[in-house]
């Protein structure tokens, strides 16, 4: 459903989000260092970022997420600008804010967590 504001505004909907992320077995390796670094640059993320969902992947048949976008984000363009086929943006329908991702912390979110806030959230009613 949607959340709207005072003026029947909607600050939450739902709708289509792409997810920009790496499929590893076709990422090309060569000159890898420079492409985290604009990748990172383009979605402003971290390298580190970027390197440890990277790292953590043990199945270079298994797409990593980066990040969810909405689908007139400027970003796709860019991303889309760096020549390797392994760089793959995957839709998906999921929870729409009007202002922006950072936007549903405001409002509320709802959503997986890591296994890091699974763990340090023990006994807090989180499964």
């Amino acid at each position: 459903g949607s959340i709207l504001d005072k003026d029947g505004n909607p600050l939450a909907q739902d709708g289509v989000i792409k997810t920009i992320g790496i499929y590893p077995a076709k990422f090309n390796l060569s000159n890898v260092d420079a492409k985290v670094t604009e990748i990172a640059n383009i979605l402003d993320i971290s390298e580190e970022n970027i390197k440890s969902k990277l790292d953590q992947n043990t199945d270079p048949e298994h797409f990593v997420p980066l990040v969810d976008i909405l689908p007139d984000d400027s970003k796709i363009a860019k991303v889309l600008s760096i020549d390797d086929e392994g760089i793959l943006i995957k839709q998906k329908s999921g929870r729409v804010y009007t202002g922006g991702e950072a936007f549903g912390r405001l409002i509320g979110y709802i959503g997986s967590i890591t296994a890091e806030e699974l763990e340090s959230n023990k006994g807090k009613g989180y499964s």
